[in-house]
C-alpha cells in the first residue's frame, strides 16, 4: 500500500480552512484599520493647521486689509474736504468724516482682538494704536478749531501727514507679519500632509506584506494536501486501490483525506466481497430461471380459467341488467298509477264537497218553498175575506135598489176576482207542495250521492296508500337489482383484472427468466470488472 504523507506544521496546521482564511482577512483588516487610524490622526493634525490658518492668517490678513481700507477712507475724505469749495459737498464730507473715523477705530479694535502671542506684533499694534489715536484727535481738533489754510492748520496738517506715514508704515509691517505667519502655517500644514501620506503608505505596505505572507503560508498549507489527495483520486480513477493519503492536519482537507482513505478501504472490501458473491449470483440466476419457467406454466393455466369465469360473469351481468331495466319500467308505471290515484282521490274529495254544498242549497230551497206556502196561505185568507166583503157589498147593493146597481156590478167583479185569486192560490199551494216534495227527495238523493262519493274517496285513499307501498317496494327491488347488476359487473371486472394479472404474471415470469439470464451475464461481467482493479 502506497501512503502519501503531508504533515501540517506550526499552529496553522491545527486550524480549519475557514479560520485560516478569516485570519488572513482579519490581518488585512487590522492593517487597514491601523492605516485608517494613522491617516485620521494625520488628517486631524492637518485640520488643526487649516483651522489655525483660517483663524490666524486668513483672519489677520482680512482684518488688516479692512483696517487699511478704513484708513484710506479717512485720508480720502480729509483730502477731499481740503480741496472742495462747494458748500453742499463740504457738508456731505463733514457728515461722512466721523463715520469713517468710527469705522477706522472699529477696524483697529477687530484687528487688535486677534491677540497674537508675538512681542513684535504686539509692539507694532501698540504703535499703530498710539499713532491712530493721535491722528484722530489732531484731525478733529484741526477741523473744529483751525480755519482751512491758517498757519495752525498748516502745522497740524504737517503733523497729520507724519502720523499717516507712520500708520502706513506700521500697517505695512503688520501685513508683512501676517503674510509671514500665513506662509509658516502653510508650510506646517504641507509638512503635516506629507508626513501623513508617508505614514499611511508605510502602514498600508506593512499590512499588505504581513497579509500577503500569511496568505502565502495558508495557501501553501491548503494546496499541498490537496495535491496529495488529487494524486490518490487520480490513482483511484486508474483502478489502483492501494494508494492512501495521510494528511496530518486538523482542517477540512485532513478530514477529507481521512474520509477518502476510509472510502478506499471500504471499496476494496466491497470489491473482494463482490468477487466472492459473483459465483453465488450465477448459481441463484440458474435457480431463478427454473422457477420462472414453473411460474409461467401456472400463470397460463390461471389465465385460461379466469377467461372462462369472465365470460360467465359477463352473461350474468347482462341478465341482471335486463331485470333491472324491467324493474325500472315497472316502477315508472306504478308511479304513474300512484299519480292518477291521487288525482282521483282529489276529484272525489271535491265531489263530496260539491254534494254537501248542493244539499245545503236544496235545504235552503225547501225553506224558501215553505215560506212561499205561508205567503200563499195569507193570500188565500185575503181572497176569502175579499169574497165575503164582495158578497156583503152585493147584498147591500140589492137593498139599495137602483141606486146600488153600479156598486153591485163592482162588487160582483171583486167577488169574481177574489174567487179567481183563491183558485190561483190553491194551484200555487199544490205546486209549492210538489216542489217541497221534490226538494226533499233531491236532498236525500244528493246526500246518498255524497255518501257514495265519500266511500269512493276512502277507496281511492286506500288504493293510493297501497300503490305508494307497492312503489316503495318496487323502488327497493329496483335498487337491489341495480346493486346486484353493479356487483355482477364488479365481479366481471375483478375476474378480468385477475385474468389480466395472470397474463402480467406470465409476462413477468418471462421477464424474470430474461432477467435471470441477464444476472448470469452480469455476474460474468462483474468478475471481469473486478479483475481490472488492483486490490493489493
Amino acid at each position: 500500500m502506497i501512503v502519501a504523507v503531508v504533515t501540517g506544521r506550526g499552529p496553522l496546521g491545527s486550524l480549519r480552512v475557514r479560520p485560516k482564511i478569516i485570519l488572513v482577512v482579519v490581518i488585512a483588516l487590522l492593517s487597514t484599520v491601523v492605516a485608517g487610524v494613522s491617516g485620521m490622526e494625520q488628517m486631524s493634525d492637518l485640520r488643526t493647521k487649516v483651522n489655525e490658518i483660517n483663524s490666524q492668517s486668513v483672519a489677520g490678513l482680512s482684518r488688516a486689509a479692512t483696517l487699511r481700507q478704513a484708513l484710506s477712507r479717512v485720508v480720502t475724505l480729509g483730502s477731499a474736504s481740503r480741496l472742495e469749495r462747494d458748500p453742499q459737498k463740504l457738508k456731505h464730507l463733514a457728515d461722512a468724516y466721523p463715520v469713517a473715523m468710527k469705522s477706522l477705530a472699529d477696524s483697529f479694535q477687530a484687528y487688535q482682538a486677534l491677540d497674537r502671542d508675538d512681542a513684535n506684533w504686539r509692539r507694532s499694534v501698540d504703535g499703530f494704536g498710539t499713532a491712530m489715536q493721535r491722528f484722530m484727535t489732531l484731525s478733529v481738533e484741526t477741523r473744529q478749531k483751525h480755519a482751512p489754510g491758517s498757519p495752525a492748520a498748516q502745522g497740524a496738517l504737517a503733523e497729520i501727514m507724519v502720523l499717516l506715514e507712520t500708520l502706513d508704515t506700521t500697517l505695512a509691517t503688520l501685513s508683512e507679519h501676517e503674510s509671514v505667519a500665513a506662509d509658516k502655517l502653510a508650510d506646517e500644514a504641507t509638512n503635516t500632509y506629507e508626513q501623513g501620506v508617508l505614514t499611511l503608505a508605510l502602514t498600508i505596505a506593512a499590512g499588505l506584506l504581513v497579509a500577503l505572507g500569511l496568505a502565502v503560508r495558508v495557501a501553501a498549507g491548503i494546496i499541498r494536501p490537496l495535491r496529495q489527495v488529487r494524486a490518490v483520486v487520480a490513482a483511484l480513477a486508474e483502478g489502483d486501490l492501494t494508494r492512501r493519503a495521510e494528511v496530518r492536519s486538523g482542517d477540512e482537507i485532513g478530514e477529507m483525506a481521512a474520509g477518502l482513505n476510509t472510502a478506499m478501504d471500504r471499496m476494496s472490501g466491497a470489491l473482494r466481497t463482490l468477487t466472492t458473491n459473483a459465483d453465488g449470483l450465477a448459481q441463484n440466476a440458474d435457480r431463478l430461471t427454473a422457477t420462472g419457467n414453473e411460474i409461467t406454466a401456472q400463470a397460463g393455466e390461471a389465465s385460461r380459467q379466469a377467461d372462462v369465469v369472465t365470460q360467465t360473469a359477463e352473461q350474468v351481468s347482462r341478465n341482471v341488467n335486463t331485470v333491472a331495466a324491467g324493474a325500472t319500467e315497472m316502477g315508472a308505471s306504478i308511479e304513474e298509477i300512484s299519480r292518477n290515484t291521487q288525482q282521483g282521490a282529489e276529484v272525489a274529495a271535491e265531489a263530496v264537497q260539491a254534494a254537501r254544498s248542493t244539499s245545503e242549497l236544496m235545504a235552503k230551497l225547501g225553506e224558501s218553498s215553505a215560506e212561499i206556502g205561508n205567503v200563499v196561505k195569507v193570500i188565500t185568507a185575503i181572497a176569502e175575506q175579499t169574497n165575503l166583503l164582495a158578497l156583503n157589498a152585493t147584498i147591500e147593493a140589492a137593498r139599495a135598489g137602483d141606486a146600488g146597481k153600479g156598486f153591485a156590478v163592482v162588487a160582483g167583479e171583486v167577488k169574481d176576482l177574489a174567487q179567481e185569486t183563491a183558485r190561483a192560490t190553491e194551484d200555487i199551494s199544490r205546486r209549492v207542495l210538489a216542489i217541497q216534495e221534490d226538494t226533499t227527495n233531491a236532498a236525500a238523493a244528493i246526500t246518498a250521492i255524497g255518501t257514495v262519493i265519500g266511500r269512493i274517496n276512502e277507496y281511492q285513499t286506500v288504493v293510493a296508500s297501497a300503490v305508494e307501498e307497492q312503489s316503495a317496494t318496487t323502488n327497493e327491488m329496483n335498487r337491489s337489482v341495480t346493486d346486484a347488476a353493479s356487483g355482477t359487473t364488479e365481479i366481471a371486472d375483478n375476474i378480468s383484472a385477475v385474468a389480466a394479472a395472470a397474463q402480467r404474471t406470465t409476462q413477468c415470469a418471462v421477464d424474470n427468466e430474461e432477467a435471470a439470464g441477464g444476472l448470469a451475464r452480469m455476474s460474468s461481467e462483474l468478475k471481469q470488472l473486478v479483475s481490472t482493479f488492483r486490490l493489493g
